[in-house]
């Protein structure tokens, strides 16, 4: 009785808190609304910079050009805004907020203009102006890129304004969960993403996650010497969270030219990741206990993983896009027990522990992929961020990889490999409709002896994102993951991280998975320039333990769906992170086995929850 008490009291001390930072929110407004440093109440945040941006240069947004195909670009205007600029947060009269802009380093302006696929001189072209702002919004170093067309010096001229705000880029961490009271994970990263306004990323990089710390370092260039090349690297250390010593590592290393536009034709990549370390499976922030010959066994295992990739691409089309990629591929994997196992479990319940486990292997060989889809993108608001630019790709797409090992070059495996997925996303009347199916198969004899047909896995999910209704829309989500004779003997979750709220994080394990989430989400109100955003929502599913016996006489022998209901906060800071902040509480409709109230689950993160 003592703990659900304690439980509720802090549950109750954050939801208390959290509506206090928003009443606080209001009060301030309240209090400055009677002096010059009066909060804005903008629901078009971009809109406003544009407007900004024309007024610098004496213009209006009357001067815009409503038809610039085809006009001769007589100028390139590129404005890009500090990351907080005055009246950007309250008491800007008494609090000199853009002193903090001394410590970033504004993106230069060669830097945008790289990216734009257009030059002075050639013909205004909307196709090429729009995949430059979807270029340059892709660059994590901006939270706002516009492209407009104002009026040139005489009617066959225009000029092209670039509208940009930079995101703050000296960071010290990227992502974070809570769940209940408890630090579940946290990325802590004191890194420049924009080092030197040059759009590259240096991190020294802190972790931890239940079972362990991690430590390192990486280096990202976007543009090699200015080149189209991109150079990343990643190293690091993974120490016991109990002992503190090192139980493994990784590198990582990947060089390559992307295919960075529409008209890009060819490209190529090469990769190496190497990683050591120790496999932990947690729920609710405890070892996962799995049952295996009537006893619980931590879910614990070492791995070893080598893998490296080379590839070349090809691209045809533009509107009607088809891409192929050439390469080899190598891989090792082996997995084991840790030394700390414990020695309390007999010899034949590590024996079936160990076939349990991903399965050990070596393989290489050529593999090639064919990727279609159609270049038509729209531009849309409030989907996953708050008042910002995100760029959709409509129409259908179609992915299939063939891959062939074979032991003669070197290593034990011997099999043919496919996978493919089909997507599609539709938007008509304000109404965004998307599906994916993908799936997969090994041929591969000798290893199962109920057949050659191994690591099959299918995977579907349908998403409705409903017309707005005032300031609410509708969301709508629901996927079903299946697995059989997995190698890898791969788990599906569900918690708190993974769209069932109100259930501890990885709480549900099992070979399959099925959920349905609904949200009522409204848009942002921009508060000076933070965005908040509330939600209500409803998430039920499940992981079954066990595919065989799914589905018996029409009805799910192994599965019990679990549902939960809530409500939560969304916040944007489009100067610190495109991504929201997400709070939610939880209500799971089910009494606790052991008895007592229904309990609620506080969890926080970057990122909408589906």
């Amino acid at each position: 009785m003592t703990q659900t008490l304690v439980f509720r009291s802090r549950i109750g001390w954050l939801l208390w808190g959290t509506l206090w930072i928003v009443a606080g929110l209001w009060i301030v407004a309240g209090l400055t609304s009677a002096h010059a440093d009066k909060p804005q109440l903008r629901g078009q945040y971009e809109e406003k910079l544009i407007q900004d941006a024309l007024s610098r240069r004496k213009l209006s947004p009357s001067d815009l050009d409503p038809q610039p195909e085809g006009k001769r670009i007589e100028e390139v205007w590129i404005d890009a805004s500090q990351v907080i600029l005055p009246g950007d947060f309250p008491l800007s009269n008494y609090i000199p907020w853009t002193w903090l802009n001394a410590v970033h380093a504004r993106t230069r302006h060669e830097v945008i203009a790289r990216e734009l696929l257009f030059a002075v001189g050639e013909p205004f072209r909307r196709d090429l102006v729009e995949e430059s702002g979807r270029n340059l919004r892709t660059l994590f170093i901006l939270s706002v890129a516009r492209l407009v067309a104002v009026r040139g010096s005489s009617p066959d001229k225009v000029r092209v304004l670039v509208v940009t705000k930079d995101q703050w880029s000296l960071r010290l961490n990227t992502e974070f969960r809570f769940d209940q009271a408890r630090l579940d994970v946290l990325s802590f990263q004191f890194a420049e993403h924009n080092l030197a306004g040059r759009n590259k990323r240096l991190s020294l990089d802190f972790g931890f996650d239940p079972g362990r710390y991690s430590l390192g370092m990486s280096y990202t260039d976007y543009r090699i010497w200015g080149s189209r090349h991109q150079l990343k690297l990643i190293g690091g250390l993974f120490l016991n969270r109990e002992s503190s010593h090192v139980e493994g590592g990784q590198l990582y290393f990947q060089v390559g030219r992307p295919l960075f536009s529409l008209r890009t034709r060819f490209g190529w990549e090469a990769k190496l990741q190497v990683t050591k370390d120790i496999a932990r499976y947690f729920s609710g922030g405890t070892i996962y206990q799995r049952q295996v010959a009537g006893e619980s066994v931590p879910d614990v295992f070492t791995r070893e993983q080598v893998a490296g990739q080379i590839q070349v691409q090809y691209s045809a089309g533009i509107v009607h896009k088809l891409n192929l990629a050439l390469g080899f591929r190598v891989q090792h994997q082996k997995y084991g027990l840790p030394d700390d196992f414990p020695d309390t479990i007999s010899d034949a319940v590590r024996s079936a522990y160990r076939q349990l486990l991903p399965r050990s292997e070596s393989a290489s060989g050529p593999f090639v992929g064919l990727n279609l889809y159609t270049a038509r993108y729209i531009r849309l608001k409030d989907i996953q961020t708050l008042a910002l630019s995100e760029d959709l790709r409509l129409g259908p797409e179609l992915n299939l990889e063939l891959r062939y090992a074979y032991h003669g070059f070197g290593f034990s495996s011997d099999y043919l490999e496919a996978s493919g997925s089909f997507a599609s996303q539709h938007y008509s009347k304000d109404n965004l409709f998307s599906y994916e199916v993908k799936g997969g198969l090994r041929l591969q004899y000798g290893i199962d002896p109920r057949g050659a047909l191994l690591n099959e896995y299918l995977t579907a999910q349908v998403r409705e994102i409903s017309p707005a209704l005032g300031p609410l829309r509708l969301h709508l989500s629901a996927k079903v993951q299946l697995r059989g004779r997995d190698l890898e003997q791969q788990r599906m979750t569900l918690g708190s991280d993974s769209g069932l709220r109100g259930y501890a994080p990885r709480e549900l394990q099992g070979a399959a998975l099925y959920r349905v989430n609904a949200e009522l989400r409204t848009k942002g109100l921009n508060l000076w320039t933070v965005h908040v955003g509330a939600v209500v929502f409803y998430d039920g599913g499940d992981a079954p333990r066990s595919l065989s016996g799914f589905l018996r006489d029409g009805t799910f022998v192994e599965s019990r769906y679990r549902q939960d209901v809530g409500f939560g906060l969304r916040l944007g800071l489009p100067q610190f992170n495109r991504e929201v902040v997400r709070i939610d509480l939880g209500f799971p409709l089910e009494l606790p086995s052991s008895g007592g109230m229904y309990a609620p689950r506080f969890s926080a993160e970057f990122g909408q929850a589906f």
